[in-house]
């Protein structure tokens, strides 16, 4: 990880969004974010700021908006199947790692600790590459679909 994104994630939180959220809290559903605080952290570039303004007159919160939920239905729409499934794999490569490699150490709180650092890096790393391409093409049509809708 390059130190910029450290000293991002460093300075936004423990999970990256500000709030301190564990991520047993983000997989488990109980971390909620506000409608006004995912608003305020939709980045948009001037160019294209200034396109919408110009061409739906919106103001900057609306422009927020409808590319915050954009955002967010996509999300919803790919991240859980995609986050069940590298989970899954990752548990099941993991077990299969830590009995070839730990098969004789007799520390099990090493085995332990092992295997939970390969299932988070696993896990994350597959759902990463898996979800891509999927989440770039449904924010592409959401982003369509809710522009459409705002003409």
């Amino acid at each position: 990880m390059s130190n910029d994104m450290k000293q991002t994630l460093s300075s936004m939180g423990d999970d990256g969004l500000g709030s301190g959220a564990s991520a047993a809290n983000l997989l488990s559903g109980n971390y909620s974010i506000t409608n006004d605080q995912l608003y305020q952290r939709v980045v948009i570039s001037q160019e294209v700021f200034n396109m919408l303004q110009q061409k739906m007159q919106l103001n900057e919160y609306q422009i927020r908006k409808v590319i915050g939920d954009a955002v967010d239905s996509s999300i919803i729409e790919i991240l859980p199947p995609v986050v069940d499934r590298s989970v899954t794999i990752a548990l099941i490569t993991t077990r299969e790692l830590v009995i070839k490699d730990f098969a004789y150490d007799g520390d099990y709180r090493k085995v332990l600790q092992a295997s939970d650092l390969i299932v988070q890096n696993l896990a994350g790393s597959l759902a990463l590459v898996t979800c891509r391409e999927p989440l770039r093409m449904s924010l592409t049509s959401n982003l369509k679909k809710v522009l459409l809708q705002q003409c």
